[in-house]
């Protein structure tokens, strides 16, 4: 027994009348079982805290069986290992239920695990610039996953992500565009000053009368005709006056 003793454990895992150095039987045996049970069912050695107790996870019906075990009274206990193993049977519905339990938390922390390599894959799209990749990556996990509320929120975060570059990417092209009109319209107007200067005022106005129409309510071109066209008139008044003048001396001449 001394043997038996030494390999079977330390001194906290034997029955109280062993340590006492008393008889023991079957029933010594059963309430070692039950300190084993009480281990198992709580991660910790006996305390007079019920099994329950400690753990939450576990109904009181574990109580009675594990608490009968370790009774100090060899004859309130379990008398042997087949009464011990008829009292775990009826146990049975509850083992089942903590066995479903844990496939279930075994299998929900798998789902967790993917998930978040699923999230870091996504970040490491987001980060390259590949938000239509990680909008996929995204889609695929919803749809693996469609109770998962945090892969709804990161779809919409990357749809937004995809708004707003998009946006960035329109706004852009307007700007190259405006930019593009400008530079068009300067290269007309510089072309219309070289005309004015050469006092070529009539395809002056020609060329800014075009660009006028096709460009409304840009302020210089709209000064630029402006000018042209007083310039215009200033020559033509100057022209009519002339002309006016060298009649009048015709007529003085005639008479």
């Amino acid at each position: 027994q001394t043997s038996n003793r030494a390999i079977l454990g330390t001194w906290e895992y034997m029955a109280p009348e062993q340590q006492r150095g008393g008889e023991v039987d079957a029933r010594s045996d059963v309430y070692s079982l039950g300190l084993i049970f009480y281990h198992l069912l709580t991660g910790e050695s006996l305390s007079p805290r019920t099994p329950s107790f400690l753990n939450s996870a576990i109904s009181s019906s574990w109580d009675e069986f594990v608490l009968t075990a370790l009774e100090n009274k060899v004859e309130r206990r379990f008398q042997n290992g087949a009464g011990m193993l008829s009292s775990l049977g009826k146990l049975q519905p509850e083992i089942e239920r903590h066995k479903a339990g844990e496939i279930q938390r075994k299998e929900q922390a798998e789902i967790e695990r993917q998930v978040n390599l699923l999230r870091e894959k996504v970040s490491d799209e987001v980060s390259a610039g590949k938000l239509e990749t990680a909008l996929q990556i995204l889609e695929e996990a919803k749809a693996t996953y469609p109770s998962r509320s945090d892969l709804t929120m990161d779809i919409q975060t990357v749809e937004s992500q995809i708004r707003e570059r998009d946006e960035a990417i329109r706004l852009k092209k307007e700007e190259e565009r405006r930019q593009e009109t400008l530079r068009k319209i300067e290269t007309i107007r510089d072309k219309a000053a070289v005309a004015m200067k050469q006092g070529q005022l009539d395809q002056a106005h020609s060329i800014l009368k075009k660009v006028s129409t096709a460009y409304p309510d840009h302020d210089g071109v709209k000064s630029d005709l402006t000018r042209v066209e007083n310039q215009i008139k200033k020559r033509d008044d100057e022209k009519r006056a002339k002309e006016e003048a060298e009649r009048q001396k015709e007529i003085e001449r005639q008479k």
